[in-house]
């Protein structure tokens, strides 16, 4: 009878928590109307729902609505509050066709929108260099949030 033991190494540092890995494909968007009212605030008036927010990767011709519910992010989104105002963090698809990445992002009330970037990747790390949200760069621009991947989306 032969049995093997397959292992792999992981680098660990001194508080046990890995080391050598980035993964940084998050992109924050800010999201208001067209008089700059928060509409991901939970407080405002005609604030959108967040719970109908859904996430799809496109892979070539198949789109796939990403959800897991064993996952902190189970649709790869989160509402968060800095400075009392709510964004919106995504983390893009990172399945590189042609050259970039698409994510596509359903309000849950008709509109679609659409989020393609360049993603580099090695063997340490995966990161987000450049996205275009409805065909319009983004990121890097020299916007108000520079150096942060993050921009205002009008709804």
């Amino acid at each position: 009878m032969f049995f093997s033991l397959i292992g792999c190494d992981k680098t660990e540092g001194d508080d046990g928590n890995l080391k050598g890995i980035n993964i940084n494909v998050y992109v924050d968007l800010l999201v208001e109307n067209e008089d700059g009212i928060d509409l991901l605030d939970p407080n405002v008036e005609n604030s959108l729902n967040t719970n109908s927010i859904k996430l799809f990767y496109v892979n070539g011709n198949e789109k796939i609505e990403v959800y897991n519910p064993s996952l902190d992010f189970e649709r790869n989104f989160k509402i968060l509050e800095e400075n009392s105002y709510y964004f919106l963090r995504l983390f893009v698809n990172d399945s590189i066709v042609n050259g970039y990445t698409e994510t596509l992002l359903d309000w849950g009330n008709g509109e679609l929108d659409s989020i393609k970037s360049i993603v580099s990747k090695t063997n340490t790390s995966i990161v987000c260099d450049s996205v275009w949200y409805n065909n319009k760069l983004e990121y890097p621009t020299n916007n108000e949030y520079s150096p942060r991947r993050m921009f205002r989306v009008v709804k």
